[in-house]
């Protein structure tokens, strides 16, 4: 058997898998992590809850995608205040008795799945476009950070992910509204200011506090009052969706910054075959149409706004013969991590 896990810092998804060459889903269960005291817990759950099976066929592989850094052996999920569960690849191979055992930041977990992907879990933002023969970019805006991450080609033509911590590396504008944004982060938060500050729910919300009390742009009564009682990115969203001016706004700027960084992401890696991006915060915001068009029209400008010398050295026509594509899965990880696992086996 093929055990796969994506654990997250909320909740935990384990799923057995037939060790076969056309992997067959035996179990799976979701877990709310508060519930419990440790992974270690959730999995003795999993184990006892699937002990018929397991008995017919041990778990020979195992490998997790989490939400958190591997070092050297040694896992840690942190989230302030709720969750901090420190754990070894040696206790994980002891209380699981398996041949192999491989945890994975979920960055990498998500870059084994992206070749996997049915077009079905992707939508395109330059469908007209072709990819050429090279390497791939991720970009993964979550709610709270920012991924990236780089699947280039091994000899054999496969992808393999190569992990990056781009998201930390210090924000560039490029215009003087980005300057005048950067200044604004400046008077909130201590220097640097990374990409993660910007391209995430946090960012969003300080550009929609930017456009509103630097450059006049009017908060109207009905925004206001939901701001103040719901979950603020959420409110952007929904009002966006309703036509409200400065909830536009917001969302256009931040489609702007997200497309120019993932523009030179594109060139610093030479990702010819692709850029994928994703997430859930990607996801919430192409599940409607109005803030899907906004959203895709200013990414991809800013993705293609690009420096140009002459015919031999015009980065904006590279950037624009780029496919992009963002990754609506809700189980990439999980997906991954069984990839992964299969080539491990040898069963891919």
């Amino acid at each position: 058997m093929i055990l796969t896990g994506d654990i997250g810092k909320v909740k935990t998804l384990l799923a057995l898998f037939s060790q076969e060459k056309e992997a067959k889903e035996v179990a799976r269960r979701e877990f709310y992590n508060k519930e419990y005291a440790s992974l270690q817990e959730i999995i003795s759950v999993f184990l006892k809850k699937n002990e018929s099976p397991l008995k017919e066929e041990p778990i020979f592989i195992v490998c997790f995608g989490i939400a958190g850094p591997n070092i050297n052996g040694n896992c840690q999920i942190y989230e302030p205040d709720k969750l901090d569960w420190q754990f070894t690849i040696r206790e994980l191979r002891e209380l699981l008795t398996a041949n192999y055992v491989e945890v994975l930041n979920d960055m990498p977990a998500l870059g084994y799945a992206i070749p996997k992907l049915a077009e079905s879990d992707l939508v395109s933002f330059n469908p007209n476009v072709s990819a050429e023969k090279g390497n791939r970019a991720v970009s993964l805006a979550t709610g709270t950070g920012l991924g990236e991450l780089l699947l280039y080609r091994d000899r054999s033509g496969d992808f393999l992910p190569s992990p990056s911590e781009g998201g930390h590396a210090n924000f560039a504008p490029r215009d003087n509204w980005g300057l005048e944004f950067l200044t604004h982060l400046y008077s909130q938060f201590s220097p640097p200011i990374s990409w993660e500050k910007v391209i995430s729910w946090s960012g969003l919300q300080s550009i929609y506090g930017y456009l509103k009390d630097r450059k006049g742009v009017k908060e109207t009564d009905a925004v206001k009052n939901r701001l103040n009682r719901e979950i603020p990115h959420e409110v952007i969203l929904d009002m966006a969706n309703q036509n409200d001016e400065l909830c536009q706004q917001s969302l256009k700027c931040f489609a702007s910054l997200y497309g120019a960084g993932v523009g030179d992401l594109a060139l610093r890696t030479l990702a010819v075959n692709g850029v994928y991006i994703g997430g859930g915060m990607v996801q919430d915001i192409l599940k409607k149409e109005i803030t899907k068009h906004l959203f895709i029209e200013a990414f991809m400008n800013a993705f293609k706004d690009k420096e140009g010398f002459d015919k031999t050295k015009n980065f904006s026509k590279r950037n624009a013969a780029i496919p992009v594509k963002a990754f609506i899965n809700q189980e990439m990880v999980l997906m991954g991590a069984l990839q992964r696992a299969r080539i491990m086996a040898n069963l891919d």
